[in-house]
């Protein structure tokens, strides 16, 4: 059938090139499939295709094997392609350029014109702010893992953090930042090593102080509204806007497939549900 296939589509007027390319795609599908082709199997056989195809490739080609169906039983399929779904799937995430003019703010204890209070309060917090968002951007950590993140589950040491089963590997830099911001604390204040202790501590702007929460007998926990607060004053500071924990995570994500992480290690390292989850964001970097 593909042979007459090929005559009719010449006969329209359509280059060899260009028919030799809807062939090979008409076989490509077949030796997928191994069924007739049918609106059912088409589908079937674009959604397999979303993972490893851009958007505009996928829409190529269902033209194409609509165009074929039509010729097989004289039936004009209509679109298949959710075409606002596959839209819909953008992502947002900081480029290299972006997140590094976050780190560097942290960084500056000066970024705009603010007071000197504000400006001792931005280096004491130094390497707090930073490794909170390190662990967000770098590491991808949700925020919540970084909020409910204890003691026992940093190894200075060996240099990585356990969440849940999957142990990540900090960088020797950003672990030595991590350990100087735990050794700035007041002893009296400092978490205990090894402890269900929050790593990351609530700080009193107006005293001036680590807090300590009295009704645990610990020293207090910072909260989600603080983290969210913090990413949003500094990505104001950096130019940033509509930036939150979850692009954030999206930039360590992204990172880690462009730096040629597998499917399954992307899986694992981030705490994805599923591969489905992974492929959403290889998509999206095909449609870029």
């Amino acid at each position: 059938m593909l042979v007459e296939y090929k005559s009719y589509l010449l006969s329209k007027g359509y280059t060899e090139n260009t028919v030799s390319r809807y062939i090979k795609e008409i076989l490509l599908y077949y030796n997928s499939m191994e069924k007739p082709i049918s609106e059912e199997y088409i589908q079937i056989y674009l959604h397999n295709r979303k993972s490893h195809t851009k958007i505009s490739n996928l829409k190529r080609i269902q033209s194409v094997l609509i165009n074929y169906y039509y010729f097989l039983f004289g039936v004009k399929l209509g679109p298949i392609l959710n075409e606002n779904k596959l839209k819909n799937e953008k992502i947002t995430y900081l480029k290299h350029s972006e997140f590094n003019s976050l780190v560097q703010i942290v960084l500056n204890p000066y970024p705009v014109a603010i007071g000197e209070k504000e400006k001792l309060l931005r280096s004491i917090l130094k390497e707090r702010n930073l490794m909170i968002l390190l662990l967000l951007g770098k590491y991808g950590l949700t925020r919540n893992e970084v909020v409910t993140l204890n003691m026992d589950q940093v190894n200075f040491y060996m240099r990585n953090i356990k969440i849940g089963e999957t142990n990540i590997s900090i960088q020797n830099e950003d672990m030595n930042r991590l350990y100087d911001y735990y050794k700035s604390i007041p002893v009296s204040i400092r978490p205990m090593m090894h402890s269900e202790q929050a790593v990351f501590v609530a700080y009193d702007n107006n005293r001036m102080t680590y807090l300590w929460d009295y009704s645990k007998e610990m020293p207090k926990r910072l909260s989600d509204e603080a983290i969210k607060k913090l990413i949003r004053k500094e990505g104001q500071y950096a130019g940033l806007h509509n930036i939150s924990s979850r692009v954030l995570r999206n930039t360590a994500i992204i990172n880690a497939l462009n730096n040629g992480e597998s499917v399954e290690t992307v899986k694992t390292l981030f705490r994805l549900k599923s591969i489905h989850a992974v492929n959403r964001y290889r998509r999206f970097l095909r449609i870029e």
